[in-house]
């Protein structure tokens, strides 16, 4: 995306970020990142790139009433509101808010810690170019939610946050995790942070069936969505549980392990030993795909991570801009992955369906006819075309609650990087979501 893309974005994008039922006072501090605030503003003569896969659009006039796009047409036939702030925008072009499924507000500093810096990254995602996002796991307690809380009442800057509470995990080596006692603790724990303001959950590698069954069964009650990045529970074992997303695609399953404990996570590399060499049209992958469809299980792939992990990606570009210490250990990071070449990675990504490979049906997964006909909570394969997405499966579970808009676009990279260069796309995690008659795309990184 050009320089030029991304200036017009930001007045874009602003609006929708800042704009609720009944808006907030804006403090001063938040006033200083604002560019357009009006209740009704006009782009004309602009590109309009729509995140579906569609070609661009020329010469578009779109307009923006209280923080939603209200209408979209050709600029010789879009008639712009009375009183409404006009951007004449030739020679630019624009693009949805992001909408990010699996971000994290904090970094590694040392094993098994990590550190966060709340208000740089809240500015960092907004500045590149995100309205909405779900943290996909917590390790700074009320920071996550308080962070939140203020970027909703208007006093802080970043995008609207969707907010976790901290990993629902069993006893592990992460200082920062609370450790799980027995199923009501479990109950108990979803229910102190739900009443905190945590809006979704995150169980972790270690939480037994049991526990699991309990926190959802919580969550639930109270009208939230509990996602998973598993190990200890099968992904076959948490659909019967009623869990609505799980993390990281296919990677970290451990359905294919031999021999598998109940309720123990095969150490020290989880499932993915048994995924190497493993054939994804296969009656077993396929009979468990199904099982997440039928039982309305979505996937969220994380394939950037897996990227940086895998001997023969391209180095992630920007890296100038990191904390000295941390782009040398990147740096550092990168030498000893390229020389790694028993990594398994090299034989497991190719299989993650993100990267464009073949379908448990041998068709190409970014087949258009492989998109399933959804009514409201069913099933559907994302595309990797739609938006420079990266995903495997990922069956609807409802609504997303975003600032408005008549779509949703769930997409990420590194920010404001070009969705179509695997290159440069090295950020967290998206999806892109969109209904056009009967049918739900989707698409990440």
């Amino acid at each position: 995306m050009s320089t030029t893309t991304l200036r017009a974005l930001g007045a874009l994008l602003l609006v929708p970020a800042l704009a609720t039922a009944q808006r907030a006072t804006l403090s001063a501090t938040v006033k200083q990142y604002v560019a357009v605030d009006t209740p009704v503003v006009a782009l004309t003569h602009v590109r309009v790139i729509d995140g579906t896969g569609a070609a661009p659009k020329e010469d578009q006039t779109l307009i923006i009433r209280d923080g939603n796009i209200a209408l979209l047409g050709a600029a010789r036939s879009t008639r712009v509101p009375e009183g409404a702030q006009v951007m004449d925008l030739t020679g630019k072009s624009v693009i949805p808010g992001l909408v990010m499924m699996h971000e994290h507000l904090y970094y590694p500093t040392g094993p098994g810690v990590y550190g966060a810096d709340y208000v740089s990254f809240s500015r960092l995602y907004l500045a590149g170019g995100v309205t909405s996002m779900r943290t996909g796991g917590n390790v700074g307690g009320y920071a996550d939610l308080n962070l939140a809380a203020a970027i909703k009442a208007g006093t802080q800057v970043g995008p609207w946050i969707d907010a976790t509470a901290p990993y629902v995990n069993g006893p592990s080596p992460f200082t920062q995790m609370y450790a799980l006692k027995d199923s009501a603790d479990a109950r108990r724990f979803v229910a102190f942070w739900a009443d905190a303001g945590a809006t979704s959950f995150k169980a972790y590698m270690n939480i037994t069936r049991a526990e699991l069954a309990a926190a959802v069964d919580e969550a639930h009650r109270r009208g939230l969505k509990i996602t998973g990045h598993l190990c200890s529970v099968t992904y076959r074992e948490a659909a019967d549980l009623g869990i609505d997303d799980l993390e990281h695609g296919f990677f970290v399953a451990t359905d294919f392990v031999k021999d598998k404990q109940p309720d123990v996570c095969p150490a020290p590399t989880g499932g993915m030993p048994a995924l190497v060499g493993f054939d994804a049209k296969s009656p077993e992958f396929t009979s468990l795909v199904q099982h997440l469809i039928s039982h309305h299980v979505a996937v969220t792939s994380t394939l950037t991570v897996f990227e940086t992990v895998t001997p023969g990606q391209p180095a992630t570009s920007g890296t100038d801009v990191l904390d000295p210490l941390l782009k040398t250990q990147y740096d550092q990071l990168y030498t000893r992955v390229q020389q790694n070449t028993a990594s398994p990675f090299a034989k497991l990504l190719p299989l993650d369906p993100a990267a464009g490979g073949d379908g448990p049906d041998g068709r190409r997964w970014r087949d258009p006819r492989l998109l399933r006909p959804t009514r409201g909570r069913a099933a559907r394969r994302e595309r990797p075309d739609a938006a420079r997405g990266d995903q495997g499966l990922h069956p609807e579970r409802g609504d997303v609650p975003r600032p408005g808009g008549s779509h949703r676009f769930h997409c990420g990279g590194q920010a404001g990087r070009p969705r179509g260069d695997r290159r440069q796309s090295r950020g967290h995690h998206c999806r892109y979501r969109a209904r056009h008659a009967g049918f739900q795309t989707g698409s990440g990184v």
